[in-house]
């Protein structure tokens, strides 16, 4: 494991002032007690007083002494002499050698310092640096950081910046030689060589086992599922999925695997035979799970795109028949037209119809209705049913293959479809024989297709019962274990002790109480009260008016009127704009990291930091062709080691996924948030979140199709999340258009910025009952808008409480005590949900998929039809209300439309087949969109810096109305060269295209 994983900048700053410390460092650093100051008073000489304190503050600071006091900041100099009283700081010029060498004695002996090279001081480093090396995941760099703190915090004098890295080195091979030693003693030779066989390579190469397993499968089809299937066969042919490897840690472990997914199989290979298993058992553990889950997430689309195929060929066959029907219908409505005839005596009705349709026309007529049009209800269980050989070629395999497990409700299916596969697909009579289909399952509607004079058909019921399981499957009344996608959300909530020692602590964070009591109560006051203000604002509120619509009382809900801006603001934003400087796209990502140093967040996914020259350049360089949708080939420039298309391809694959992402994320968002600026853009309390929808180049597990947003192609929406202060602070993958508030919550919860967002803002689309009770449980405020307010439910606690014009709006009614008895388990899911027990999206999919909701449900729901209504009253009530949702969500849009610009190539649509590349290459863009956004942010303030400067009067409302999301100086396209090759130009030819792969005998 190399040592050298810092990179120039960080041996630079080491032990070392970077810049003057700041108001907090100083009181917490700098500041002289009284007994600091008697011990300092002892010195006769104003500059071995002075020197002495900086040397303590110095020490205290920075963990180390300096030589020359001379580069300690001015700032911190001039704060240590005010306590000292010495008002001129030049004495610290007449410091000696010799007083500096023995007060730094005296100091190490007063207070307690230490040498590295203490014995006692070293081995408290090296144990608490190998048990984070063996527990914990940080990267060489981010330990080294932390195991500087903890010399700081320990009063060790740091060593020096080669000596730390080589024992953080060292340590952390000590760890990994550990955990290999471990995984190979559980090995027995079989075990081994099975492994082995993985990265043998094929007839070519790039063709071992190892690289077909880790291969994604584009196409949903049945075959498909089945060389997932097969996949997941081999895996489990290797028989290491017994060894247990619980006693070590759980995300080094996980680790390990994700290194080998990444990993040629040649290096795997070359491994020793030490390091090489404990790769390939954490990769075959790993992939035995993710097999799983893929061919689950290939099932649950490869059902929804027959739902989707069946819908359409009803539709299709309904328009190709429409004549016909027509026909039939006209004709049957003349014969019948003589039963209304009062003229015609009752016992000559038939003679008279006769007479005018023949009775064979009548019958024909007849059949052609029955046949051609569609009862209410109707599920196109015809075209269903037509699918039926596509569902019978994998299902017997998927169920064979995968190990179910099922709640009380989905008990039933899951036994009838497990019946159905073992007895009424293949085998002999006797098997066939003892098949029973479950008649109690089948609903009303498809009974008809699926027993008919009295036989079962056999393929109907079979499509059914697919049907149903993959219902259950989605509620997760149907479940796997283990699996990270469709296991049951239910088990994985605090239970038992563990939740008995966090609650606690838990109820505190979030404000919430043990005891039901106080806070139901609250929130009935709450509601009431929302009420009464609403009432008594009515009379000043001409927004809003009440009318009856078909007998049924409505709320007209005024909207907004368009603000006019002041001439001023215009003006400034006409001067901001035309001051700003033309910049290309590349430039803007560079200039970022030398502000910001977000490039070296970015690590190699083998933690073994190969520090290469220009690494920023080639990390902004794959940025780019992420970002912009075109790919590494326009960004090639040979000759340039940073840009050469081996480097791309090697940074591509090591160091972009969506680990560094988010932690360059993290640097630019903290860094744009403490700029003076921003903060009269908002506080990054208020949030919002909006779907940006792409088109796919082909049907994959995690790509829908959506006529109105994606035509006849299939795609994924990107769910991003942005604050009043213009920062994005995660985004999610969404396949097609699932509904939004399903992934709402996650996007807070699992953001890794330091951003705390407690308001978030969305459509109408993104509301949810269940929704607004966990933003309730959880702390947040959800504040979406409301596009049709009229057709609200408000709800009510108390019955008798008159709300005046709102009583009749009012007629829904909530109940205290189902929230009272399911506390503890509401409390429980809120304390899973903050400690990431269990995931947001998981347990919101359970809780709104099903169609019979648990009680528990119920109670969230009833929460959230409290501060649904609550919300509703406010945002009817308060104009300025309404106009901060839309304000924060234009800024969305907004971000969108800079989004699309930047994302131009290849038609703007979405070219990887496959979910880990969507998301590395969507999480790119949001990478690059909050670049743009603090270049911009940069050139404002110091436009109007130059604006102030040159006599300019700005108002700061002004200000808080300006955009970081223009574009108009932002090159993105690139610019057209003109220069050409001399020997071209001479009538020569260009060199043909050899890449640095490419051989030939």
């Amino acid at each position: 494991m190399p040592v050298e994983f810092l990179t120039k900048d960080q041996k630079k700053s080491y032990g070392k002032y970077n810049g003057s410390p700041s108001k907090t460092q100083l009181a917490h650093y700098f500041f002289l007690d009284d007994n600091d100051l008697e011990i300092i008073q002892q010195r006769r000489k104003k500059a071995n007083q002075l020197g002495y304190a900086l040397q303590l503050c110095t020490l205290r600071f920075l963990g180390t002494n300096v030589n020359n006091l001379n580069v300690i900041p001015l700032r911190a100099v001039h704060y240590v002499a005010s306590q000292l009283q010495i008002k001129d700081i030049s004495v610290r010029h007449h410091y000696t050698k010799a007083a500096k060498q023995e007060h730094l004695r005296q100091i190490k002996e007063i207070y307690g310092y230490t040498e590295f090279s203490d014995p006692s001081s070293n081995f408290r480093l090296l144990r608490w640096l190998y048990a984070r090396a063996w527990v914990g995941d940080e990267r060489p760099s981010i330990l080294f950081d932390m195991a500087t703190r903890q010399l700081v915090a320990a009063k060790t004098i740091l060593p020096g910046v080669t000596t730390l890295s080589r024992l953080i080195s060292t340590v952390r091979q000590r760890a990994f030689s550990r955990m290999g030693n471990k995984i190979n003693n559980l090995l027995s030779d079989k075990d081994r060589n099975n492994l082995d066989s993985l990265t043998v390579p094929g007839p070519t190469e790039h063709t071992s086992v190892l690289d077909y397993l880790r291969s994604p499968v584009d196409n949903v089809n049945s075959t498909s599922i089945l060389a997932v299937l097969q996949r997941l066969s081999m895996v489990r042919e290797l028989a290491v999925n017994s060894i247990d490897l619980s006693s070590l840690p759980s995300n080094r472990v996980l680790n390990l695997a994700k290194r080998t997914m990444k990993a040629h199989a040649i290096n795997i290979r070359r491994m020793t035979a030490a390091q090489r298993p404990a790769f390939l058992v954490a990769f075959a553990q790993y992939m035995e799970v993710k097999l799983i889950d893929d061919s689950l997430d290939l099932f649950e689309a490869f059902i929804a795109d027959i739902q989707r195929q069946a819908r359409l060929q009803a539709q299709k066959h309904r328009l190709r028949t429409l004549k016909d029907l027509d026909e039939a219908a006209l004709l049957l409505a003349q014969a019948c037209d003589v039963l209304l005839d009062g003229g015609v005596e009752a016992h000559d009705l038939r003679g008279k119809a006769f007479s005018l349709v023949s009775s064979k026309k009548i019958g024909a007529a007849i059949e052609t209705v029955r046949s051609l049009a569609r009862p209410r209800g109707d599920q196109y269980q015809t075209e269903w049913i037509a699918q039926y050989n596509r569902i019978k070629r994998f299902l017997p395999r998927l169920m064979q293959a995968i190990d179910f497990h099922s709640t009380n409700d989905g008990t039933p299916i899951l036994n009838a479809i497990k019946q159905l596969v073992e007895h009424g697909f293949e085998g002999n009579d006797s098997t066939k024989s003892s098949f029973k289909p479950v008649l109690s399952l089948i609903s009303k509607n498809w009974k008809k297709h699926i027993v008919k004079e009295g036989e079962v058909d056999k393929s109907a019921y079979c499509v059914y019962l697919t049907k149903l399981f993959r219902d259950n499957l989605q509620r997760r009344e149907i479940y796997v274990k283990p699996s990270e996608r469709w296991g049951n959300p239910r088990l994985r909530l605090l239970r038992g002790h563990e939740w008995q020692q966090l609650k606690p602590s838990i109820c505190r964070a979030l404000n919430l109480s043990e005891d039901p009591a106080p806070k139901v109560q609250e929130l009935v006051d709450t509601v009431n009260q929302s009420y009464l203000d609403f009432l008594a604002n009515l009379p000043e509120n001409p927004s809003v008016r009440f009318e009856t619509k078909n007998s049924k009382p409505h709320i007209i809900l005024t909207p907004l009127e368009k603000q006019d801006e002041r001439e001023s603001l215009e003006l400034l934003r006409e001067r901001v704009k035309a001051l700003m400087p033309y910049v290309d796209l590349p430039e803007i990502l560079l200039e970022i990291h030398c502000q910001t140093g977000f490039a070296d967040e970015f690590f190699h996914i083998s933690e073994e930091s190969s520090r290469v020259s220009d690494l920023p350049i080639s990390i902004c360089a794959v940025l780019l062709a992420e970002a912009c949708n075109i790919g590494i080939e326009p960004l090639i420039k040979p000759g340039h080691p940073a840009l050469s298309r081996r480097r791309l391809t090697w940074v591509k694959k090591n160091y972009l996924r969506a680990e560094t992402i988010a932690k360059a994320n993290a640097v630019l968002v903290e860094y744009h948030a403490d700029l003076p600026l921003v903060r009269l853009w908002g506080g990054g309390e208020i949030a919002s979140a909006d779907g940006l929808r792409f088109i796919a180049p082909s049907h994959t597990a995690y790509t829908r199709y959506n006529k109105k947003y994606f035509h006849s192609k299939p795609g994924v929406t990107y769910y991003n999340f942005l604050t009043d202060q213009y920062a994005g602070f995660h985004g999610l993958l969404i396949p097609g258009t699932e509904r939004d508030s399903i992934y709402l919550l996650a996007g807070l919860l699992e953001q890794q910025t330091a951003l705390d967002p407690k308001e978030v803002m969305t459509d109408t689309a993104g509301t949810s009952d269940i929704v607004f009770g966990l933003f309730w449980l959880l702390g947040y405020q959800f504040s979406p808008r409301i596009a049709d307010i009229g057709s609200m439910r408000f709800w009510r606690f108390d019955k008798e409480v008159d709300y005046g014009v709102m009583n009749a709006h009012s007629k829904n009614y909530m109940k205290q005590e189902r929230i009272s008895n399911h506390w503890e388990d509401m409390l429980r899911i809120a304390g899973s949900l903050r400690t990431g027990k269990i995931g947001a999206v998981e347990l919101i999919k359970t809780l709104l998929s099903s169609k019979r909701p648990s009680a528990l449900a119920k109670a969230i729901a009833e929460v959230g039809k409290a501060n649904k209504t609550i919300h509703g009253l406010r945002y009817l009530r308060d104009k300025k209300y309404r106009r901060i949702i839309l304000s924060q969500l234009n800024r969305g849009e907004s971000r969108h439309t800079l989004a699309r610009t930047i994302f131009y190539g290849r038609r703007g649509e979405l070219r990887r087949p496959y979910k880990e590349g969507q998301e590395d290459q969507l999480g790119a863009l949001g990478l690059v969109l909050n670049i743009v956004v603090l270049w911009n942010t940069l050139y404002i303030e110091a436009v109007l810096q130059y604006l102030k400067a040159n006599g300019h009067k700005i108002n700061r409302e002004d200000v808080a109305q300006l955009s970081p999301l223009g574009q108009e100086h932002l090159h993105v396209l690139g610019r057209y060269s003109f220069d050409i090759d001399p020997n071209v130009e001479a009538g020569g030819l260009r060199p043909i295209r050899v890449t640095e792969d490419d051989e030939f005998p």
